[in-house]
């Protein structure tokens, strides 16, 4: 903790004298208007203004959470991946919005509680949940670490559901269309463009949202559409990687076709135009959001939560995107396709949930096998299966 002195001084043309200092969460320099131009009364208050910033110091309980976010981004996200930190931010981002947070010491079991309340009233996963509460026990088990809060305030994670099942499932081309006429209705016809252009970059390249609003032609600290082997894929950055490492993985032939069709080949892929223009380009949550309401729009629901219908989200467009090529590829391709860490993942959500369709399969297989040679212990043919079962089996 840095030791705090406050200097006073007056600039010139300026009527009242000033007090310096560096802040001891941040390491910024901080000023503020002393209201006086006498010095020994300026001397006075910034005597004063010194010992209560020594205190806050030595206590942290006065610490704005404004100035702990500073810090923590400062000295704990540095050298962090480049979308665990643009995760982080939007994290603390909802957390503001959500319960608005004045001081690092207001953050508290309560606090924590009513945030949790509001992520699910907005319809948030229990995944989500959890994965929003773990980076703010990582950050305030930080500020503990170092002394800004007595101690940090325990984070109940959410229930798990028993269920291996996806909290969404593959929807249909039929469904997608539906999703496809809704945008100009949600998004307005000016800008209906660029988000179509999005959610069919989603259903074609099996990239989750995030990848796909990093994507780019030339950025080298994201992912990077790499033409200059004999196939196209993704290329990415280290700094994007929780790995810490730079890869080449596959991409689909229909994104690259996809590609193809595009006029401009410089800067990002996808650039989906807000409704009100506040910035260049929206964020994650601003992004996720109008898709779920275009899904809402559309009526394409794909599971229930309670008496609350989940709509269709960017994330079921790359469920579909799974669903289709588990169809197609060997369980290790598929992993490399869908860009998991581990394959029991894939195997998880895209080879276990087709049970049926697999099914389906090996019936067609068994239908074409020539009878007199699929002879039982006991010397029955498999054709002695009754058809109607077979054709029952079969759909």
């Amino acid at each position: 903790m840095r030791d705090v002195k406050v200097y006073v001084f007056r600039r010139k043309g300026r009527k009242y004298f000033e007090a310096e200092w560096v802040c001891p969460h941040t390491g910024a320099k901080r000023t503020r208007s002393l209201k006086t131009n006498i010095r020994r009364e300026a001397d006075r208050l910034a005597g004063r203004l010194e010992l209560e910033l020594k205190d806050e110091a030595a206590h942290g309980v006065k610490i704005s959470w404004d100035d702990f976010r500073d810090r923590y981004e400062v000295e704990a996200l540095t050298g962090l991946a480049v979308n665990t930190a643009k995760k982080v931010a939007a994290v603390f981002n909802g957390f503001e919005e959500r319960v608005k947070p004045r001081l690092l010491a207001d953050v508290d079991e309560n606090m924590i509680s009513r945030y949790t309340a509001s992520l699910r009233k907005s319809g948030r996963t229990e995944a989500t949940i959890a994965g929003h509460l773990g980076h703010l026990r990582a950050a305030l088990n930080w500020a503990a670490g170092l002394k800004l809060i007595p101690s940090a305030p325990k984070i109940k994670k959410p229930p798990r559901a028993n269920s291996n099942q996806a909290k969404g499932r593959p929807i249909s081309l039929e469904e997608f269309e539906r999703m496809i006429a809704k945008v100009p209705t949600v998004i307005g016809e000016e800008r209906a463009a660029s988000w179509e252009h999005l959610l069919w970059g989603l259903l074609w390249s099996g990239l989750r949202l995030s990848e796909a609003l990093m994507l780019s032609w030339d950025e080298e600290t994201g992912i990077v559409v790499d033409r200059s082997g004999r196939l196209p894929m993704f290329r990415i950055a280290a700094s994007a990687e929780k790995g810490k490492r730079d890869r080449l993985l596959p991409m689909a032939p229909e994104f690259s076709q996809f590609l193809d069709k595009m006029n401009s080949r410089t800067g990002y892929v996808f650039n989906p135009e807000r409704q009100v223009v506040k910035s260049a380009r929206p964020g994650l949550e601003y992004v996720s959001n109008r898709i779920a309401k275009i899904g809402e729009a559309a009526g394409v629901k794909v599971a229930d939560r309670g008496d609350k219908p989940v709509w269709a989200s960017a994330h079921d467009l790359r469920r579909s995107f799974g669903f289709r090529w588990s169809q197609r590829l060997m369980p290790a391709d598929l992993k490399d396709l869908m860009r998991h860490e581990q394959i029991t993942t894939t195997e998880k959500y895209y080879l276990g949930q087709n049970a049926e369709s697999r099914a389906a399969n090996i019936w067609r297989a068994f239908s074409d096998i020539p009878s007199d040679t699929l002879k039982t212990p006991n010397s029955k043919s498999v054709s002695s299966v009754p058809k109607a079962s077979q054709e029952n089996a079969l759909g």
